[in-house]
């Protein structure tokens, strides 16, 4: 099975755009969470500023509520995810 890739990045003048893109609404799924600090983790070093967004019309709908009414066994991996991404971004 491939890999969804949710984001994409560009570097323009030390300014780091991360677009989220999964398709539909940006939901913040454990995946996109997770992709989304990787990508964090990959330009700390190169950029000194950082644009997040998503693909035109949409920024996103939030946390995924397919994956919160599944119960709290899948739900909590996803908000740690969601934890650990804010954490990286404020640390940016």
């Amino acid at each position: 099975m491939t890999k969804k890739i949710r984001t994409t990045v560009e570097v323009i003048d030390n300014v780091a755009w991360i677009t989220m893109d999964d398709g539909k609404v940006n939901v913040m799924s454990k995946e996109m969470l997770e992709e989304l600090a990787a990508r964090l983790d990959a330009l700390k070093d190169d950029c000194d500023v950082l644009v997040l967004t998503g693909r035109e019309g949409i920024f996103s709908a939030g946390f995924d509520m397919k994956t919160i009414n599944k119960g709290m066994s899948a739900t909590v991996p996803m908000v740690e995810a969601g934890i650990d991404l804010i954490e990286k971004m404020l640390a940016y």
